[in-house]
Formats: structure tokens, sequence, C-alpha cells
């Protein structure tokens, strides 16, 4: 049996399963398949030009998942960073190092993210 990507699964799982809930959210939103896979799509498009190392400072939730995805369509690497760490102590933990963009609760409306 092949190992499938990350990618792979999100494509092939908004062809199967369209409309059908992906996600739902505390506040009872509902994410299906394949919106899912459109807003990783969108996501890849604001996140192409931003480089190729996002931090993820994000918790368990869809938007955690959307920006996942969005940067493994793009090919780039992401780190994951605790999100409950004041900006002070994530600059710690991301250093000086490569990481291009911070995904993190302020970056949803950034992106349109619900």
């Amino acid at each position: 049996m092949a190992v499938e990507t990350a990618v792979e699964t999100a494509v092939e799982a908004a062809r199967r399963f369209g409309d059908r809930a992906a996600f739902v959210t505390d506040e009872g939103l509902l994410l299906g398949y394949a919106e899912f896979d459109r807003i990783c799509d969108e996501t890849a498009v604001g996140l192409a030009a931003q480089g190729d190392v996002v931090a993820l400072a994000l918790p368990p939730t869809p938007e955690h998942f959307i920006a996942y995805v969005a940067a493994a369509k793009l090919g780039a690497v992401t780190a994951g960073v605790n999100p409950k760490l004041v900006a002070s102590e994530s600059e710690d933990n991301v250093g000086p190092g490569p990481a291009h963009l911070g995904c993190n609760s302020v970056a949803r409306a950034r992106f349109g993210w619900f």
C-alpha cells in the first residue's frame, strides 16, 4: 500500500467526499473536504510569495491544517511552534533562522480563513 502525502490525501478526499464534513469547529462551523482543499489552494497562493519556510504557531484547529497543507502544496518546510508562547519566546524558538512567515491566530484574517 502506497503512502500518500498530505497534499494527495487532501485532493483525493475533496474528490471523493466533496461537501461532507472534514472539520466541525467548537462554534459549529462546518468545513467540507472540497472547501478545505479550495481554501488550502488559496492560502498556498498567499504563501507563495513569502518564502519556503513557514513557522506554524497555531493550535490544532482547521487553520493549522489549512496552513500545513497549503505549505505542503508549495513544497515549503513547516516548523511547529507552541501557540501558547508569547512573541519573544516564539522568536527564541524560531530564532534568526530561515522562517519567512509565521502563521498564528493573527494571520487568520490576512489569509481570509473563515
